[in-house]
């Protein structure tokens, strides 16, 4: 199996919660965003506050691989890269309340 073009050697396949959020990753690096990558999860920083998004699965749709904000506020599925990114977008161009809130529902995704 592949990954990026690079053979794996190991053996073993990736977690798919890693390999969607390094795909995220660097659609977002390709925009020039700062973007650090843990296991399941990215923060990225774009002037403001960071954004984190997270690989996860989605219980109520057949437990398929979503992109979501933290606290399970689903974004999109981990197919529709260019969705996420464009979320991500918004989320990252968003004013940020005096009080700290959470993003507002008109960026929560799909």
């Amino acid at each position: 199996m592949t990954h990026l073009g690079v053979p794996r050697t190991d053996g073993l396949e990736a977690d798919p919660r890693q390999t969607a959020i390094r795909q995220l990753a660097e659609l977002l690096r390709g925009r020039q965003y700062d973007v650090t990558v843990e296991a399941s999860h990215l923060t990225v920083q774009g002037g403001g506050r960071p954004v984190q998004v997270w690989a996860m699965h989605r219980p109520d749709d057949d437990h398929r691989l979503w992109f979501a904000w933290p606290g399970q506020m689903w974004i999109c599925r981990t197919s529709h890269l260019q969705d996420a990114v464009v979320h991500v977008k918004k989320a990252l161009r968003r004013i940020p309340s005096a009080r700290g809130e959470d993003l507002p529902s008109s960026l929560r995704g799909c």
